[in-house]
């Protein structure tokens, strides 16, 4: 199955791109956000994220508006801080005395308030380069909605144009109640932001009904997740392991290897696209046609902003689950490669090696004997 809507990639360029440059791209349905003329570019958010903002712009358009206080926006809708910085927070609201920063093709400056709800994608990006913008720009209260934990972080300001600093850490499971002095008399139960975001997990058969569209759509648990295309150096990595593996697999007649997009079918709600995979002679009848059903011998992931925490956690723990004997995380980055391999049959999966290109490294495996792979090859 082609890759197919989540959150969050880059994309390189020579020069900082401007809100200009922004404009002319074509409109492709997806967000587009600089950071210091940095492009990130980020898919349709899942359904769970989507309740979520709904709940939160239901609760704060209600009384802002029953108080004239000012204007609840939802996105996609352009904050412009500069030529150079121009995001589409989740939610925002801008106070009466801000009205005039609302413009009629975006919000010029600080809203009084941000709220951004994380997904897979876009959690280390909420959390660090655009926590640190709007802390520069002078954003007094920024708030940070994780559905996955149920959980709602608090930022504000100590003083007009200070640093953002954690004021309340809010949690579902202890019938948290949120206030902020922003609108004062407002209180959210974290109950009615979480609520109806439950919903039954996604299978397969679900997968297979949606729209071709070019992005990677996996199923973990019945949850989700959806990734970008990939970055020219993660696919560079893909094609240099497998100009190494495919050969040496076809020499010794050891079995298969197969690069995505193909989905690896574990249970109906546990389906993924790892970015390469092995399987070996014994495992054959695994390989069907659509499909790979069961564990394969060796999964690689090369990690992109898009999935770096999926791949080391809720993925990790599916391979382990699952059996797969031995997982490969190449991070393009730090050009390093992790092995994680199990301690016995069906055993947890354990730290084997942690290879660098800046120490010469080179590979050898139990599953492929005799094969020895320089990380210089992989990162070449």
């Amino acid at each position: 199955m082609a890759a197919k809507g989540e959150r969050q990639m880059t994309t390189a360029s020579q020069q900082p791109m401007t809100y200009d440059d922004l404009l002319r791209l074509p409109d492709d349905l997806l967000r587009h956000e600089l950071i210091g003329g940095q492009h990130y570019v980020s898919p349709a958010p899942a359904v769970k994220h989507q309740r979520i903002v709904v709940n939160l712009t239901i609760i704060l358009s209600n009384f802002v508006r029953a108080h004239r206080l000012g204007e609840v926006l939802v996105g996609p809708v352009d904050v412009l801080f500069t030529k150079y910085d121009v995001v589409e927070p989740d939610v925002i609201y801008v106070s009466s005395a801000k009205a005039d920063r609302v413009r009629e093709r975006y919000v010029t400056g600080a809203p009084d308030l941000v709220i951004e709800v994380l997904s897979p994608s876009n959690r280390a990006l909420d959390k660090t380069k655009k926590y640190r913008l709007y802390e520069a720009q002078g954003v007094p209260e920024y708030w940070i909605v994780d559905p996955a934990a149920e959980t709602l972080e608090v930022y504000r300001t100590t003083a007009p144009g200070g640093p953002l600093a954690l004021s309340a850490k809010l949690a579902l499971a202890a019938s948290d109640v949120l206030e902020t002095p922003l609108l004062p008399g407002l209180r959210i139960p974290l109950s009615e932001v979480f609520e109806f975001t439950s919903q039954q997990p996604m299978t397969y058969e679900d997968l297979l009904r949606l729209p071709e569209d070019l992005l990677r759509h996996e199923l973990i648990g019945g949850e989700h997740y959806v990734s970008p295309a990939p970055a020219v150096k993660h696919q560079g990595i893909v094609a240099n392991l497998t100009a190494i593996l495919l050969p040496f697999v076809r020499a010794h007649r050891l079995g298969k290897v197969l690069v995505g997009p193909v989905d690896v079918l574990f249970s109906q709600h546990d389906v993924v696209e790892p970015d390469l995979l092995y399987v070996s002679g014994a495992k054959a009848d695994r390989v069907r046609e659509r499909y790979v059903a069961g564990a394969p011998d060796l999964v690689i992931e090369v990690l992109s902003p898009s999935n770096r925490v999926v791949d080391r956690t809720k993925k990790y723990r599916l391979y382990e689950a699952q059996g797969v004997p031995e997982y490969w995380i190449v991070d393009p980055e730090t050009e390093t490669l992790e092995v994680y391999r199990a301690t016995g049959p069906g055993g947890r999966l354990a730290l084997g090696a942690s290879l660098s290109l800046a120490a010469g490294d080179v590979l050898a495996t139990p599953l492929l004997p005799g094969l020895e792979i320089p990380m210089s090859e992989v990162f070449e």
